[in-house]
C-alpha cells in the first residue's frame, strides 16, 4: 500500500498567486511499514528535493522572487519502508513578481502627441498614473483603470489654472499590477520659448532743397 501525502497549507488541489516567499506544509502517511522519506517538486516533477519528515509532518519556504514569471505546479510524494513510492498531494502556483512593462516617449514638443503603452506578463494590470512635473507650478496627475489606459497622450500645457511657460518638463508613468508590483518610464515635454521677430528700419526720407519765400517789408 503506497504512502500518501497532502498540503494543508495552502489547501491541497488549491491554485495561488504570490510575489513573496511562500511558506508550504503537508503530511504523509504510511497505514503498514511507515514512512521512509519524503520529496518535492517545484517544477511538476522534473526535479525532487529532500523534505525532513516530523512525524509524519512536512513545510518547505520557497523563494518565488528567485525565478521568472510563470505557473509552477508543485508536488509532494512519500516513500515507505517498503519500498512503495507515491506522488498524491499537489498545488498550482502562479508567480508574479515582475512589475509591468512601460513606456511612454522619450522627448517630445508640446504640441505633439506621446505614445506610451503598458503591459504585464503576469495576472494583470490594476491601474496606472502619469505625473507632469511642474517645479513651483506643482504637478499634473492623469489616472486610469486597467480598462481606460490610453496609447496616446497630449497635454494641455496647464497646471492647474497656470499655462505652463517656455521650458522642459519631465513626464513620469506609472502601473501597478494586481500583486502592487510597479513598472514605470520617464520622458520630457518641451515647451519652446517663441520667436524672436526680426528687427527692421522705418524708411527714412531724404531732405529736398526748398526755395526761399518773398518776405514783404513793411515801411514803418
Amino acid at each position: 500500500v503506497e504512502p500518501i501525502s497532502a498540503f494543508t497549507s495552502p489547501a491541497e488541489g488549491s491554485t495561488i498567486t504570490t510575489n513573496s516567499v511562500l511558506d508550504m506544509s503537508g503530511t504523509s502517511s504510511d497505514a503498514t511499514s511507515g514512512l521512509s522519506s519524503a520529496q518535492i517538486s517545484l517544477n511538476g516533477g522534473a526535479s525532487w528535493s529532500g523534505l525532513a519528515l516530523s512525524g509524519g509532518s512536512w513545510n518547505y519556504s520557497w523563494d518565488t522572487r528567485t525565478v521568472p514569471n510563470g505557473i509552477y505546479t508543485i508536488l509532494v510524494r512519500a516513500s515507505d519502508n517498503a519500498g512503495n513510492l507515491e506522488t498524491t498531494a499537489q498545488i498550482t502556483v502562479i508567480v508574479d513578481n515582475e512589475g509591468p512593462r512601460v513606456n511612454i516617449t522619450e522627448q517630445r514638443m508640446v504640441w505633439e502627441t506621446a505614445s506610451m503603452s503598458v503591459r504585464d506578463s503576469g495576472i494583470g494590470i490594476r491601474n496606472a498614473a502619469l505625473v507632469i512635473d511642474g517645479g513651483i507650478y506643482g504637478q499634473r496627475h492623469y489616472r486610469w483603470s486597467s480598462a481606460n489606459i490610453p496609447g496616446r497622450f497630449t497635454w494641455d500645457r496647464r497646471f492647474g489654472n497656470v499655462l505652463a511657460p517656455p521650458g522642459k518638463y519631465q513626464v513620469v508613468l506609472t502601473a501597478w499590477d494586481q500583486l502592487g508590483n510597479t513598472g514605470s518610464d520617464a520622458g520630457v515635454i518641451i515647451i519652446p520659448e517663441p520667436p524672436t521677430p526680426t528687427p527692421t528700419l522705418a524708411p527714412t526720407s531724404t531732405p529736398t532743397a526748398t526755395k526761399p519765400t518773398d518776405i514783404d517789408i513793411l515801411a514803418p
